[in-house]
């Protein structure tokens, strides 16, 4: 115990030789580091998630100001480009930039949704529901799709966050591979926790990446704004749940959400 009150959380006391009241305190000893490796493990992430959820706020202002104006200039210039020479080299140039512009908008709209995540609001509804939904959202993405979830697993969570959660999933899993893409979505009961899981076939995460890829604007993509699993983790940890992961590169990804029932 003297470990504990030092801060040294990875401690435990056996109780192979106690009994009666002894060993049920030292059960409850080792219940309640756990208890507390979790809060701390919670509290950790929440403040980082905070720290990033503020800068990307005050970027995405400072961002968005000017971005406006420049965007209608540039489709009045387009609009009053009423000579065909110039036209023909200047519209070009314009309509390059205005998709940047575009791009950046897009970015800037991502960052001010991942800064406005709210706690969640929870009801209670059946996990098999919410997994049919997400499927049917990519029913045109000629994607291979393996549900594995029983009818009558149910959790108290916030509908629209977890689902945003497995979009996103769903969304990297898909951008993983390169053609014919299979997803494999399960959920079972663990304990008091509800496990869903999204695996893909692709290419796998490299090991330099692992450690950074909650963090936001870390990506393997050559497009994306890397903000997806920051906006899963950030939602997960508001849950009081967490989110994991295994790859292997050549092998694929699966990333698992794990969420309190109630």
């Amino acid at each position: 115990m003297n470990e504990v009150s030092k801060g040294n959380l990875k401690v435990s006391v056996s109780d192979n030789l106690a009994f009666g009241e002894i060993r049920d305190l030292i059960r409850s000893f080792n219940d309640m580091v756990v208890k507390i490796q979790e809060y701390q493990y919670r509290l950790m992430k929440m403040e980082r998630i905070e720290l990033w959820r503020e800068i990307a706020r005050k970027f995405a202002h400072e961002i968005k100001n000017p971005l406006t104006p420049i965007k209608l200039n540039l489709q009045r210039l387009m609009l009053l480009s009423d000579s065909p020479k110039l036209k023909e080299s200047l519209v070009p140039s314009l309509r390059v930039i205005l998709e940047e512009v575009d791009r950046i908008d897009n970015l800037v709209s991502q960052l001010s949704n991942f800064a406005k995540i709210s706690m969640p609001v929870k009801t209670k509804f059946k996990v098999l529901d919410l997994v049919v939904s997400v499927r049917d959202l990519f029913s045109g993405h000629n994607v291979e799709f393996n549900i594995q979830v029983d009818e009558n697993l149910e959790i108290n969570a916030d509908y629209d966050q977890v689902k945003q959660c497995l979009i996103n999933l769903v969304k990297n899993g898909i951008e993983a591979q390169k053609e014919c893409p299979r997803v494999d979505i399960k959920a079972f009961r663990v304990g008091n926790s509800v496990v869903m899981s999204v695996k893909d076939y692709g290419e796998g995460i490299p090991d330099d990446v692992k450690s950074e890829i909650f963090k936001p604007y870390t990506t393997t993509k050559r497009s994306g704004s890397g903000l997806g699993l920051s906006i899963v983790e950030t939602i997960v940890v508001n849950h009081g749940g967490k989110v994991y992961f295994e790859s292997e590169v050549g092998n694929g990804s699966e990333f698992f959400i794990e969420l309190p029932v109630e």
